[in-house]
């Protein structure tokens, strides 16, 4: 099976697990998030994230730049 495949079955098994109004508010999300990339230039490999923020699946604001103060840390995927 590719990366590809595998990867886009998991997101639809993590969206059916949230529920249809956390799945909604996580779709906008990850919306909004594509849209601002396309707007910007690309990021290399290996290049730090912009600060960023985000509803979460309780509508409450989260940022990139928070999470990483209070030492939160790893790797995010987005996909189309």
């Amino acid at each position: 099976m590719r990366l590809e495949t595998e990867l886009r079955e998991q997101r639809a098994r993590s969206l059916q697990k949230l529920g249809d109004e956390r799945a909604a508010v996580m779709e906008r999300a990850t919306a909004a998030l594509a849209a601002e990339i396309a707007k910007g230039p690309r990021l290399g490999s290996g290049d730090p994230a912009p600060d960023f923020t985000l509803p979460d699946a309780r509508g409450g604001a989260v940022s990139l730049g928070a999470r990483l103060a209070q030492g939160a840390g790893g790797t995010g995927v987005l996909s189309r």
